[in-house]
């Protein structure tokens, strides 16, 4: 009840200021007021059609046109000047007081219209409601035929709409700005007339230039006569051709060179017309870079002499060099066919299941292994097996040497040293059991050092084949050098003496020591099979007697 009598009486005091300002319109009617000459126009029945229709095309109008006295009471307001407003017809006899809130403004623009008959330019109105808006206003006076002032005229077009689509404008090119700001790339965009129309930081950054110096700058401007020429006949070739370009460019910057891939295109209007160029260019430097290290390394591993082959976990060959194929015989694609399982006979998968954790703890493993050649035979090879992570796939990377060469002269080594310990022991039996002959029938064997069970056989053996030889009828055995002589040392003597008898000599054994020949009573040793001497001296001359 409260609100409902509230409403009504906010309608009762409309209804009265309403009353009140068509009592003043009456009076100033039969006053004949000439400055109201303008309303009785605009408000008398008008028989004639031309005048009806130019009325309701001023009721009809997108703008708001208003009629008002040379002090600014209304006394005409279309129905676009009422709505944009907020009133009914209600607004008909209230002053621009009550909706130019800028009474500065609002006077400024009176004094003009009294100077010069008309005033143009942006003015702030006040709604019904309070809020605010501008307006485009044109406002000129309206004489009579005397050229008296009749009252004043004004066409309004609301800048709300205009207002909003400008302010959606800059939110769309300041988004448009940061978007471009945080591109990982150079972009701009150059007008017909050669200049900077659009740019991010990158661009900025790239040439050097701030973008509050850059933007609307032309490139002769920005860069110089040739760099600016090269723009243009940039321009040219786009409106030649109509079409993206791309190519790769070089520019000099304050740490180096950089390569930049750059595609510039055609900016065209919604009839297709070119207005423009736009660009976008790439910082490629470091993919170059690495585009030249990869090149670098494959040819490295190109040229090497080790075969390198890189498998998956499966062991299906990824990649082989130039150095595997050559060495194992195969075309890289017959070799990229295999597995390593079929390469190399001596890997399964149980062993390279077994050799994961080594990989784990070493990173890489070394071994000798063989590698099938193509034409059947087994490639001694030398190899290094590393497990590598590539991004998210493993690979396993094997450096294999042909070690051929090496085996065979490993081999050949070993021969030679085998023939040198051969000729070096002949040498050694020959010193360790030398045989001098005395005469034509006699030889001397001096002994020196220790006898062992092997010397000892050298010692008979050299016997043997001594008095063969010589066809000796004697043999000195000397022991004056043997420092220690046991059973086995008396016994290989005996067996000595015994089988040179069978040849049909005897021994006289020379050289016996008190300590020895205490050494050979205590021991029990029969040495009644050879003769002895004392010494040397005394074996000789027995035999040359």
């Amino acid at each position: 009840m409260e609100t409902n009598q509230t409403t009504i009486d906010t309608l009762q005091q409309e209804k009265s200021q309403l009353q009140q300002r068509i009592a003043l319109l009456e009076q100033r009617l039969a006053e004949h007021d000439p400055s109201d000459t303008l309303l009785q126009a605009m408000t008398a029945s008008q028989p004639d059609k031309q005048s009806h229709m130019l009325r309701v095309l001023v009721d009809h109008a997108p703008d708001g046109i208003a009629l008002s006295t040379m002090d600014g009471t209304i006394t005409y307001a279309n129905a676009r000047y009422q709505a944009t407003h907020g009133y009914g017809p209600e607004i008909i006899g209230m002053s621009m007081d009550d909706l130019i809130p800028n009474a500065d403004a609002l006077q400024s623009a009176f004094q003009t219209l009294r100077e010069h008959g008309a005033w143009q330019g942006l003015i702030s109105h006040q709604r019904r409601d309070g809020s605010t808006f501008q307006v485009m206003a044109s406002c000129f006076t309206i004489y009579d035929e005397h050229s008296n002032p009749l009252g004043l005229a004004a066409i309004d077009h609301d800048m709300t709409a205009i207002r909003q689509a400008e302010q959606q404008i800059q939110q769309s090119q300041t988004l448009l700005q940061v978007m471009l700001d945080n591109l990982p790339l150079v972009a701009y965009a150059v007008d017909n007339d050669g200049r900077l129309a659009l740019a991010n930081q990158q661009w900025s950054q790239a040439v050097g230039i701030p973008l509050e110096q850059a933007i609307g700058t032309s490139m002769i401007e920005l860069f110089g006569d040739e760099t600016g020429a090269a723009w243009t006949a940039a321009y040219e070739n786009i409106l030649k051709q109509g079409e993206v370009n791309q190519r790769e460019e070089v520019f000099a910057q304050a740490d180096g060179l950089h390569t930049y891939l750059s595609a510039r295109f055609p900016l065209r209007d919604a009839a297709g017309r070119i207005y423009g160029m736009g660009g976008i260019s790439t910082d490629i430097t470091e993919r170059k870079q690495l585009e030249e290290r990869l090149q670098l390394a494959q040819m490295t591993l190109e040229r090497t002499a080790d075969m390198v082959l890189w498998s998956n976990l499966n062991a299906q060959y990824v990649y082989v060099n130039d150095a595997a194929c050559n060495e194992l015989g195969y075309t890289r694609e017959a070799l990229l066919a295999l597995t390593a399982f079929d390469l190399d006979p001596h890997l399964s998968p149980e062993r390279l299941e077994q050799m994961a954790p080594l990989f784990q703890q070493h990173g890489s493993i070394r071994i000798e292994s063989e590698l099938c050649h193509n034409d059947g035979t087994l490639l001694p090879v030398d190899i290094t097996l590393s497990m590598i992570a590539v991004g998210e796939q493993t690979y396993v990377c094997t450096v294999a040497r042909n070690i051929r060469l090496q085996k065979e002269q490993e081999a050949e080594r070993a021969a030679l040293q085998q023939q040198i310990i051969d000729t070096q022991r002949d040498t050694l039996r020959q010193l360790s059991t030398p045989l001098i002959p005395i005469s034509n029938n006699a030889l001397i064997m001096p002994l020196i050092g220790s006898i062992d069970d092997q010397r000892a056989q050298q010692v008979l053996e050299a016997l043997l084949e001594g008095v063969a030889q010589h066809r000796a009828e004697c043999v000195i055995l000397d022991i004056t050098g043997v420092s220690v002589v046991d059973t086995q040392v008396a016994q290989a003597l005996i067996s000595a003496a015994q089988a040179v008898k069978l040849l049909g000599a005897q021994v006289i054994l020379t050289g016996i020591q008190p300590q020895i020949a205490q050494t050979l009573v205590h021991l029990g040793i029969d040495l009644s099979s050879m003769s002895t001497r004392s010494s040397l001296q005394a074996g000789i001359a027995a035999v040359l007697r």
